[in-house]
């Protein structure tokens, strides 16, 4: 069976591999907060059990600068019914 993103990370991490700093959120106004915390282009992406291919579905968004488009993004996905 396939593995979460979180338990990929956290395999490679242990195996002493560097990994992007993350900030789980469950609001679009907590993805603003963690977009200046980040301090530089973000990714935000949904997650919601089961959900494997976020990127063919249109729930990854690259490259996101500052508080209110990491608000927008969020804000999004919020309306697909993801977290």
């Amino acid at each position: 069976a396939p593995i979460t993103e979180d338990a990929a990370l956290d395999i490679l991490r242990r195996l002493g591999v560097a990994t992007p700093r993350q900030i789980r959120v469950e609001n679009p106004d907590d993805a603003a907060a963690a977009a200046v915390d980040l301090d530089g282009g973000v990714v935000i992406k949904a997650v919601a059990e089961g959900l494997l291919h976020k990127s063919e579905l249109g729930l990854v968004h690259c490259n996101i600068y500052g508080p209110d488009a990491a608000r927008f993004a969020a804000k999004d996905k919020s309306r697909r019914g993801l977290s």
